[in-house]
């Protein structure tokens, strides 16, 4: 899949639903968010602590 039609193809949802989500998944999500790029190089910040 090219770039183009990648950026063309994301959706942002906006319809929630009151589903539990399971805390490992969360815990998952945050953890490779780390490694995602940020705002003028600032360290992302460690998230710890429980879930839930």
């Amino acid at each position: 899949m090219s770039l183009q039609k990648l950026l063309q193809s994301r959706s942002s949802v906006r319809a929630f639903t009151d589903k539990m989500l399971d805390p490992s998944l969360l815990t998952d999500i945050f953890q490779t968010a780390q490694y995602s790029v940020s705002n003028c190089n600032v360290p992302t910040l460690a998230i710890g602590g429980h879930i839930g």
